[in-house]
């Protein structure tokens, strides 16, 4: 038996989410037995408790188990010649259940991790550090001297973008709620860090002595896409990756008719789909050996066990945390 996060019907997070007793089953000859470190709480996880986020209520099947990626070491391995070994750290690849003790899972849902990466930085390369990675590669042609402009920027995602960005000598701009965030995103090596707000145009123009800015990166819809678009020069584009205002986009039609304002969305999975296997697999090396150097490192605000499992869907929903939250079954 190992306990698991699952939720039965559609509803707020703290209120449908509970922790159950699974039976596990041996690991087959393609399969391993992964006992689970660390497991990121993200807002693609919180959208889909309501059926959202590509998880609409008339086409997903209940129950559903919580939770995609994580980091853990490899219990058992089911065949003979499996390329993992007992004792060996694996970050978790788009598992379904990641939010659990332990679950057997396909080999090829494991991504090896070398022993010098921290495995809470490693529960989060299989979205947050990929995600980052492929905006920047498949989104737009960016250049050394491009500037982009981002929002919710102290996420974990945007910590990566920036400290990416930075390793290819692109410009960040990163917007933010608050500014006491401002100086950890510095360090991770944003150019310029603002706040929302109004007047932000303006203030953008200022930062960056009225240079053009290539492309927006938008996690929060909404009218923060608006936003977004008014910084933006005649026919530049805006990227939507997530919905964390839980609204659509808004864009008025002057930006799409008159200035040429282009809208698009991406999806990790996507992205990843359009890559072979082996360029995958030499992304996530790359960017777990930016990790053990420190290149990589997104702020953890706290890390909770399963029995804390609804302070810490309470707490993952805060716009006052500084950070991710984990679980750690």
């Amino acid at each position: 038996m190992t306990k698991r996060v699952r939720f039965r019907q559609w509803g707020k997070p703290v209120e449908v989410a509970e922790v159950i007793d699974v039976d596990l089953p041996r690991p087959g000859p393609d399969e391993v037995l992964v006992q689970v470190e660390a497991a990121p709480i993200n807002p693609s996880d919180i959208v889909k408790f309501g059926g959202g986020y590509g998880y609409p209520p008339k086409r997903a099947t209940l129950p559903i188990d919580c939770g995609a990626e994580g980091v853990g070491r490899v219990i058992e391995t089911g065949g003979a010649n499996s390329r993992f070994r007992a004792g060996q750290l694996v970050a978790l690849s788009w598992v379904a259940g990641a939010w659990s003790e332990r679950l057997v899972v396909k080999e090829t849902s494991l991504v090896p991790v070398p022993d010098d990466v921290d495995p809470p930085q490693a529960a989060m390369v299989v979205n947050n550090a990929a995600s980052a990675w492929l905006m920047l590669e498949d989104c737009v042609r960016l250049e050394p001297g491009d500037w982009v402009i981002h929002n919710a920027a102290n996420s974990a995602l945007g910590h990566y973008l920036v400290a990416l960005a930075s390793r290819r000598g692109v410009r960040t701009i990163g917007v933010v709620e608050r500014g006491d965030v401002a100086e950890g995103l510095k360090r991770a090596g944003a150019d310029v860090v603002l706040e929302a707000g109004a007047d932000l145009p303006r203030r953008v123009a200022e930062a960056t002595g009225g240079a053009l800015l290539r492309v927006a990166f938008d996690a929060i819809a909404g009218a923060a896409t608006m936003a977004l678009a008014e910084c933006l020069p005649a026919g530049a584009g805006i990227v939507n990756f997530g919905l964390l205002s839980g609204e659509p986009c808004q864009l008025p039609s002057a930006a799409l008719i008159f200035h040429q304002i282009k809208l698009s969305g991406f999806t990790i999975l996507g992205s990843l789909a359009r890559r072979s296997a082996d360029q995958n697999t030499a992304m996530y090396r790359q960017l777990l050996d930016l990790m053990a150097s420190g290149v990589l490192r997104a702020p953890i605000d706290r890390t909770y066990r399963l029995d804390q499992l609804h302070v810490a869907l309470a707490h993952a929903q805060s716009r006052r945390r500084a950070g991710k939250v984990l679980l750690v079954p």
